[in-house]
C-alpha cells in the first residue's frame, strides 16, 4: 500500500501536506495478508445440509416418521446421532443454521431443490466505532477505532436449471441475513445490546482518505483534533519525529500494523529515562520524541502521518435465497 496522502475533507497545514508527500517513495505501509476460515460449526452445517439437498426433514426427524419414507444414504448416520459424535455435532449445527432461515424460505426448500450454490459477500459500507480511550492524551500505539465489516454467506438454491450467479447477484445483495452464531452472547459494551462474537479481529493501518470517507461527522471531528487538524496540538502522528527521515540519502523501509501494535521496550528513547517511569505507572511524564532510528524501521515506531491504526472486526451472517424462475 503506497497511499501517502491526506483527505481533502479535513484541512491540514502546508507542512503536514509536504511531509506526507515526501514520505511517498521512502516508506511502504503494508497489512499482512491473512487467511480466515469459516467457523467450524457453520462449515459443518452447510456441508451437511447441502449434502442432503437442503432437505431439513432429514435433521428434524420428519422423514423417519413418514410411513414408508427412506432417508438419503448420506443422512442415515445423522438420524442416529448417538452412534457417531461427529454426526451429532453436525445435526446440532444444522438445527442451529435452520433457525436462521425465515419460515417462508424453509417452506420453499421443503418443496425440493435441484441445485445449490454458495457465495461470500463483503459489505461495501463498513461501520467505524471510535475507541472511547482514544483521547487527545493518547499515543499512536493505541487503536483509534474499530471497523465493523459485515460478511454474508449466501446460500442459493433452485428447482429449475441453475442460473449464472450474476443473475442472482441483486437478489443475494438484498436478501435479509441473520447473524452467526444465531445465539448472541451477553452484552459487554455500554449500549447494552446483544452482541455476536466476531468472525475475526485484526489490526490494520488504513489511509487517512479511507478513514475520512467512511467515518461519520463525530468520528471525523475527533480524528481531526487528534491529528492536529482541528485546532489542538497533534497527539497522534507527531510529525516532527518524522522530519529526520527526509534527510538526503535516508531510507525508511516497510511498516506494518505489527510494528506499532505491540511496541518493544528499550528500543526507543521513550522506553528509557523519564518515560520509563511513565510506563511503569509512576505518573504522567511529558512525551519525548524517540531517538533517530536506524535506516531500517524498528518495531515500536509510531503510526506514520497519513495513516490510522484501527482494529478490524469481521461479522458473519447467513442468508438464503430460493429461485423458482422458469428458464426457457
Amino acid at each position: 500500500m503506497v497511499a501517502h496522502a491526506l483527505s481533502s475533507r479535513v484541512p491540514a497545514s502546508a507542512h503536514l501536506h509536504a511531509l506526507v508527500s515526501a514520505l511517498r517513495g521512502r516508506l511502504a505501509v503494508a497489512n499482512h495478508p491473512r487467511a480466515v476460515r469459516l467457523p467450524n460449526g457453520l462449515a459443518t452445517a452447510v456441508r451437511a445440509l447441502v449434502g442432503v439437498g437442503l432437505d431439513e426433514s432429514v435433521f428434524t426427524g420428519t422423514a423417519a416418521e413418514t410411513p414408508g419414507g427412506h432417508s438419503p444414504a448420506p443422512a442415515r448416520g445423522l438420524l442416529e446421532p448417538e452412534r457417531d459424535p461427529h454426526a451429532a455435532f453436525a445435526r446440532r449445527m444444522v438445527q442451529g443454521l435452520l433457525t436462521t432461515f425465515p419460515s417462508a424460505v424453509r417452506h420453499e426448500l421443503s418443496r425440493g431443490v435441484r441445485w445449490a450454490a454458495l457465495a461470500l459477500y463483503e459489505s461495501a459500507t463498513p461501520t467505524i466505532r471510535l475507541d472511547p480511550s482514544a483521547t487527545l492524551d493518547t499515543d499512536s500505539h493505541r487503536v483509534l477505532a474499530t471497523i465493523d465489516v459485515d460478511y454474508h454467506v449466501v446460500i442459493a438454491a433452485g428447482s429449475d436449471t441453475a442460473l449464472d450467479w450474476q443473475a442472482l447477484d441483486a437478489t443475494a445483495v438484498a436478501a435479509s441475513a441473520t447473524a452467526w452464531p444465531p445465539h448472541p452472547r451477553r452484552p459487554r459494551r455500554a449500549s447494552g445490546r446483544d452482541e455476536h462474537p466476531a468472525w475475526f479481529v485484526v489490526p490494520l493501518l488504513v489511509p487517512d482518505p479511507w478513514l475520512a470517507e467512511h467515518a461519520d461527522a463525530a468520528t471525523l471531528a475527533h480524528w481531526a483534533r487528534l491529528t492536529g487538524r482541528g485546532g489542538a496540538p497533534d497527539r497522534y502522528w507527531f510529525p516532527e519525529t518524522w522530519d529526520r527521515f527526509l534527510e538526503p540519502g535516508r531510507r525508511i523501509g516497510c511498516l506494518t500494523a505489527s510494528d506499532v501494535w505491540r511496541p518493544r521496550r528499550g528500543r526507543l528513547a521513550s522506553a528509557s529515562g523519564t518515560n520509563a517511569a511513565a510506563e511503569s505507572g509512576a505518573g504522567p511524564v511529558p512525551r519525548h520524541p524517540p531517538s533517530t532510528l536506524t535506516p531500517d524501521l524498528e518495531r515500536g515506531v509510531g503510526v506514520p502521518p497519513g495513516y490510522a491504526l484501527v482494529q478490524c472486526e469481521g461479522r458473519l451472517s447467513v442468508a438464503v435465497i430460493v429461485d423458482r424462475q422458469q428458464v426457457a
